[in-house]
């Protein structure tokens, strides 16, 4: 097969191989212009970005899986800012924050698939869209679930109408496919880190008004035995909302979300059936995979 340009987040360009990396193995020219944290706007610059510089072509096959809605992009100083989710990152100032609305970033976002529909379609070559979770689930996070209500709200069913035939365009997201809408019950083939809670420390002067006992991180057959803030200070460093679902998701194994290259291949297989992935290809998979921590 010819050349294939594939788009987004750390879903596309990871650590290991994403189904970017299994899938570009089967063309005779492959690049991922994928980045960790990237959100849509990033995706969308880049993709226009290759267009203008003709990198995408009518004989070019061109895969985006668009991010999660709640990202921030900008270009700065010469180079592109992509923290990731805007509720767990530290760049943005809190004043900054004031301005965010997932709401205003779904609508953004919206604009930003249909104008890469018409860019690709005006160049004439193949394309597909995928995503990592649907467009109106922002729930990254567990600490997240209060934007489920938001996005719910009348004025993302209207863009959801308005923009209806560009949606369709996107094929079932990894969330759905591999994590059946729950990012924990695929846990048991994740890379995760069991140590990393005995290591954990709560630091200096972390609250105000710090005393002795704050510092003191109970052992995991007696997490709700702590103090409110030591519970405060676990659930921010877990993403969590509570104590609760520490215990039942065992948060306390630092979990990487990211699919593992199996998993991609999953996905892969289930959702791009048009593709054939070569016998050696899903061993070298296979191999990859068995080096992991899971």
């Amino acid at each position: 097969m010819n050349k294939l340009l594939t788009f987004g987040c750390s879903f596309t360009s990871y650590d290991w191989s994403t189904w970017a990396d299994i899938l570009g193995r089967e063309f005779d020219d492959f690049k991922n212009h994928g980045r960790g944290g990237a959100g849509n706007t990033y995706i969308f610059n880049s993709v226009m970005q290759c267009i203008a510089e003709n990198q995408i072509t009518n004989s070019s096959t061109v895969i985006v899986m668009w991010s999660n809605v709640i990202r921030e992009d900008r270009y700065v100083n010469g180079e592109w800012i992509a923290p990731g989710c805007i509720y767990n990152q530290n760049t943005y100032s809190e004043g900054f924050m004031d301005f965010v609305d997932p709401v205003g970033m779904f609508v953004r976002d919206c604009a930003h698939i249909a104008a890469v529909t018409h860019a690709l379609e005006q160049v004439g070559c193949k394309f597909i869209f995928l995503s990592m979770m649907p467009l109106d689930n922002a729930k990254e996070y567990l600490k997240l679930d209060w934007t489920q209500k938001i996005l719910v709200n009348d004025t993302v069913s209207q863009y959801k109408r308005k923009y209806k035939k560009y949606f369709d365009l996107i094929r079932p997201s990894v969330l759905d496919v591999v994590y059946n809408n729950n990012w924990y019950t695929r846990r048991t083939d994740l890379v995760k880190d069991k140590t990393w809670y005995s290591s954990l420390t709560v630091p200096d002067n972390w609250f105000y008004d710090q005393q002795p006992e704050d510092s003191v991180l109970p052992g995991l057959d007696n997490l709700h035995l702590c103090n409110d803030r030591v519970k405060s200070f676990l659930c921010d460093k877990m993403n969590a909302q509570s104590i609760d679902e520490i215990i039942e998701f065992k948060l306390w194994e630092r979990i990487d979300h990211h699919p593992t290259p199996l998993l991609h291949l999953e996905y892969l297989q289930k959702v791009l059936p048009e593709y054939t992935i070569s016998e050696d290809n899903i061993q070298r998979v296979i191999n990859e995979n068995s080096t992991l921590s899971i």
